[in-house]
């Protein structure tokens, strides 16, 4: 009577201890290898996406190094526009003539604020970041 009862509240319930443990290896192999393979694709690609070296601008010597190892890494065209963003952020940080801006920079030494800006960022973010300065503040 039991083993109706259960099979009836439980249809999917295999009461014959033989078959019971069949396909355990079956069941461990989904449970563990897919799950473990999923996050070996997922570490991989996110290890892809931040392949490109940063700027370490703890200090000004390792902030000097960092960039000149960026520069370095990068190809002709792509340092072009690196040097021209950092000269860009050079000219929007120091050469600015409104009130604001000169407030800002009397907060900050200006070295610290580069540094403050330039930190753990590569090369593509400092260009899209002073490309987006430029247009919306032209």
């Amino acid at each position: 009577m039991t083993a109706k009862r259960s099979k009836k509240c439980f249809p999917n319930v295999n009461i014959h201890t033989s078959n019971m443990y069949s396909n355990s290896a079956d069941t461990l192999k989904r449970k563990c290898v897919i799950p473990v393979m999923c996050s070996m694709v997922i570490a991989a690609a996110l290890t892809a996406a931040g392949c490109s070296p940063t700027i370490d601008a703890s200090t000004a010597s390792t902030m000097q190094d960092s960039i000149a190892y960026v520069r370095s890494t990068l190809d002709a065209a792509d340092r072009k526009a690196f040097d021209t963003a950092l000269r860009d952020l050079n000219d929007m940080l120091f050469n600015r003539t409104d009130a604001v801006s000169q407030a800002t920079i009397g907060l900050y030494r200006p070295e610290a604020l580069v540094r403050k800006i330039l930190h753990r960022k590569n090369a593509f973010d400092v260009i899209l970041m002073v490309e987006y300065h430029r247009r919306q503040h032209p």
